[in-house]
C-alpha cells in the first residue's frame, strides 16, 4: 500500500468516526458545517467585493471558515487565487446563519476549470476530492467556539468544464452520482443534503451536463438543483457580482427546503 493511499484511507476512517461521534449527542451544541466545492463559479471568478456593498467584505462573527494552512477556524473570508473575488458561499452562509439562528461553519475547496473526470475524481490520491476530504476531516477535529462541528450539507457549483466536449459530458451523470455517493459514504450520512448549481448552456455539451443535474436532483433523495438561467454574467461565463450574491441566497434557500 502506498503512503498516499494509506493517508486517504486514514482520512476516511477519521471522517466516519467523527461523523458517528457527532450524532451521539452530548453536552455541547453542534455547529452546522457546510461544504462548498466546484470550479470557477464557486470560486466567484466574475464577482468582486469592490462592486458589492462594503459590509459584504467584512467578516461576520456568525460565520467561521476552515483555514487549512493554519489548521484553525477563522471569521476571515478566504482569499482565493483571484484578488478581491468572492463566491456564493459568502451570502449563502450569512443567509443560513440568519434563518437557522446559529453560528455556521464552512470548508471550501473550489478551483477554476476543474472537472469531475480529472481533478475531482475521488480515486486520485492527489486530486481535489482527497484535498476536500482531508480538509473536512481536519476541520471536524477542531471545535468551533467550543462546540463540535457536524457536516450539515454540501453546495456544488461545477460542470461548465465537463460540458466542453462530448466525452466528459457523457459521463457527468455517473461521475456526479459517484461523487455524491462518496461524500455521503465517507461522512456516514446517506441522506446528507446536496445543493447543485445548475449550469447554464455556455458550452457545446452543457445541455448534457444540465440534464444529468436535473435527473440526479429528481431521482436522488435530498438533492436539489438551483436554477441560474436568469443570472447575469460578467464575461460570458462567470456570474457577476450581483448574481453571485443572488446565487448564494438561492442555494441557502434550497438547502433549507431539503430540511423540511
Amino acid at each position: 500500500m502506498t503512503r498516499r493511499v494509506a493517508i486517504g484511507l486514514a482520512a476516511v476512517a477519521v471522517l466516519v468516526v467523527v461523523a458517528i461521534a457527532t450524532t451521539r449527542g452530548g453536552s455541547h451544541r453542534t455547529v452546522p458545517l457546510f461544504i462548498f466545492a466546484g470550479q470557477s463559479n464557486m470560486v466567484g471568478a466574475g464577482a468582486r467585493f469592490s462592486l458589492a456593498p462594503p459590509a459584504l467584505a467584512r467578516p461576520d462573527k456568525r460565520v467561521e471558515y476552515w483555514d487549512d494552512a493554519a489548521r484553525a477556524w477563522t471569521t476571515a473570508i478566504p482569499a482565493g487565487d483571484i484578488p478581491g473575488a468572492f463566491g456564493p458561499d459568502v451570502t449563502a452562509l450569512r443567509e443560513l446563519a440568519s434563518k437557522l439562528g446559529t453560528k455556521v461553519a464552512a470548508v471550501k475547496v473550489a478551483v477554476n476549470g476543474s472537472s469531475l473526470v480529472t481533478e475531482w475524481d475521488p480515486s486520485k490520491p492527489d486530486g481535489l476530492y482527497v484535498r476536500l476530504q482531508n480538509a473536512v476531516s481536519d476541520a471536524l477535529t477542531v471545535p468551533v467556539g467550543g462546540n463540535r462541528a457536524k457536516v450539515a450539507g454540501v453546495f456544488w457549483m461545477q460542470g461548465e468544464t465537463d460540458g466542453i466536449n462530448t466525452d466528459t459530458s457523457a459521463v457527468y451523470d455517473s461521475n456526479l452520482r459517484g461523487l455524491i455517493d462518496h461524500v455521503r459514504r465517507d461522512l456516514g450520512n446517506n441522506a446528507l443534503p446536496f445543493v447543485l448549481g445548475r449550469v447554464r448552456l455556455s458550452e457545446q455539451y452543457s445541455f448534457t451536463v444540465r440534464a444529468a443535474q436535473d435527473d440526479i436532483a429528481r431521482l436522488l433523495p435530498k438533492v436539489k438543483a438551483v436554477d441560474t438561467d436568469d443570472l447575469t454574467l460578467a464575461d460570458g461565463l462567470h456570474y457577476d457580482t450581483t448574481s453571485v450574491q443572488t446565487l448564494g441566497r438561492r442555494m441557502a434557500d434550497a438547502y433549507l427546503s431539503l430540511r423540511s
